[in-house]
């Protein structure tokens, strides 16, 4: 009894040592291996992922997303580009989120994935209003919606860019977006979504500049994992049986 009451007790802080050890931030980089639909072969460069003139191509490149998810369920979103916001009359787009995964159009690099086919983005992160809304409360903008003036071969048609939310009222205002040398920076927190750690996650990703010359979408995920206290007590739990346990023997054995 003695034995097997040892050997709980260590399988329980060998599992909560684990889970401490796993208490930092997760992280992924996505890189851009998504194309996207709507473009023509005229100014299409580097296979289709970028649309520009050859000498454009740096001003409108997005090289990867990096996802980071730290054990308070903060969030940051780093889009690795050297996109200036402005550039030829372009702005800078949303942050499309989904919370139930995320399933795009067709296969890899997904050439016919455009607005209405691919993942229904359940959120929003509005880049100039610093707040996420629910796509339930605000209307998606396509880039025809700010380049339909122009040939369809200047841009990539029909694809989700910004969204309108006037009048509409933010899920979470304690949001914040920022713009240095290396990295546009998206920062949240899971709790803004719904969305409680512990009950893991699957989320999917898009940016891209209005014109959508390029596009980055992609997705990560984690399982659930149970609450640290929940092995301790347990561990405690063991513990006090084996306590028990052996004063009984103690107290039988000195009859």
């Amino acid at each position: 009894m003695r034995g097997k009451m040892k050997k709980y007790l260590c399988i329980t802080v060998l599992l909560f040592m684990v889970l401490i050890s796993q208490a930092g931030a997760d992280q992924w980089t996505i890189a851009d291996n998504y194309i996207g639909g709507g473009y023509s072969p005229t100014y299409a460069q580097n296979g289709g992922d970028v649309i520009s003139l050859p000498s454009e191509i740096n001003a409108f490149d997005i090289d990867n997303m990096i996802v980071s998810i730290d054990s308070s369920g903060t969030v940051e979103v780093k889009i690795t580009t050297d996109y200036i916001d402005g550039t030829s009359g372009t702005r800078y787009g949303d942050l499309f989120i989904s919370t139930d995964g995320w399933h795009p159009f067709g296969d890899s690099p997904y050439r016919d994935d455009v607005y209405g086919n691919g993942e229904s983005w359940e959120f929003a992160f509005d880049t100039s209003l610093n707040s996420i809304y629910s796509i339930a409360d605000v209307s998606i903008l396509t880039s025809n919606n700010f380049f339909s003036h122009l040939p369809s071969s200047y841009y990539r048609t029909n694809q989700e860019v910004q969204i309108n939310s006037n009048g509409a009222t933010p899920v979470s205002a304690g949001t914040s977006f920022t713009k240095d040398l290396l990295y546009l920076t998206y920062a949240f927190n899971l709790s803004d979504l719904g969305i409680s750690l512990d009950q893991g996650y699957d989320l999917g990703f898009r940016w891209s500049m209005t014109c959508a010359n390029d596009v980055i979408e992609g997705g990560v995920s984690s399982s659930p994992v149970p609450d640290p206290a929940t092995f301790l007590m347990m561990g405690m739990g063991l513990l006090g049986l084996s306590a028990a346990a052996r004063k009984k023997k103690d107290k039988s054995g000195s009859i």
